[in-house]
C-alpha cells in the first residue's frame, strides 16, 4: 500500500518539481496539494494522508501555525516540514507543534525518500547539519526538575534513551537490547511522558545533558 503524501507549498513550480520527483517512485501517492496554511490544514482534514509536506512561509497562516492544527485534528498524520530555512529556532518550533521532521530543499531526492519513509515509521529526522546543535540547545534548556527526572526512568528506559540519543532507530535499539519493536514503541511513550517531552529529539537532548554515556 502506498504512501499518501499531501503537498503544501506556495509556490506552484515547487509543487510540481516534488510531485514529479514523488512519482517516479511506486511506494508513494499525491493524494492533495495546497498553497497555504489554510488549505493545507483542510486538505488534510479531507484526504487524511499519511503524511504532509509542508513548507513553513506560506500565506493565510503559515507552516508553523498548520503543523500544530494537523498534529491536533490528525494525531495519526505525520507533518514532515520541507523547507530553505536553515534557522536552528524553525527547526525546534516546528518539533514543538508537532512536527515529525524537518528537512531542507537543498537536500538530494533519496534524502527526501528516506525522510518521507521515516516520519511513516514514527521516527523523526532533521538534517545532520543541524542535529548536533539542536540536540545540544535542548538539552541546556531551562529544566526545573533537571537529573531528577532520571529516577524516574528504570534502567531499561535509560538504555533505551541512551541508543536514542546516539542516533538509533527503534530497529536498531530492538536488536541491541533484544527485544521487540513494540516494546522499543511502548518504553519510548514512558519516557517521554516521565520526562515531560513531546518527540524523540527533545527526549536526546535531555539525555545528553543527563544520562551518563549518552553522548559516546
Amino acid at each position: 500500500m502506498p504512501i499518501r503524501i499531501l503537498l503544501a507549498d506556495d509556490h506552484a513550480l515547487v509543487r510540481q518539481g516534488i510531485r514529479e520527483l514523488l512519482g517516479s517512485q511506486s511506494e508513494f501517492e499525491i493524494v492533495g496539494e495546497a498553497a497555504t496554511g489554510a488549505q493545507a490544514v483542510q486538505a488534510a482534514l479531507e484526504a487524511r494522508p499519511d503524511v504532509v509536506l509542508l513548507d513553513i512561509h506560506m500565506p493565510d497562516g503559515d507552516g508553523l501555525w498548520a503543523t500544530a492544527e494537523i498534529a491536533r485534528e490528525l494525531p495519526s498524520t505525520r507533518v514532515l516540514i520541507l523547507t530553505v530555512s536553515t534557522e536552528d529556532e524553525h527547526l525546534k518550533e516546528t518539533l514543538r507543534r508537532g512536527a515529525a521532521g524537518y528537512l531542507l530543499k537543498s537536500s538530494a531526492a533519496d534524502t527526501l525518500f528516506q525522510a518521507i519513509r521515516e516520519v511513516v515509521r514514527g521516527e523523526t529526522t532533521v538534517p545532520g547539519t543541524m542535529a548536533g546543535r539542536i540536540l545540544a540547545s535542548l538539552g541546556q534548556a531551562d529544566e526545573p526538575h533537571g537529573a531528577g527526572r532520571e529516577a524516574g526512568l528504570s534502567s531499561r528506559e535509560q538504555e533505551v534513551l541512551r541508543l536514542l540519543s546516539q542516533g538509533s532507530t527503534n530497529k536498531e535499539i530492538a536488536q541491541a537490547l533484544e527485544i521487540s519493536e513494540n516494546t522499543v514503541k511502548a518504553h519510548l511513550k514512558s519516557i517521554l511522558r516521565k520526562l515531560g517531552v513531546t518527540n524523540r529529539v527533545e527526549a536526546a537532548g535531555w539525555a545528553l545533558r543527563n544520562l551518563e554515556g549518552a553522548n559516546t
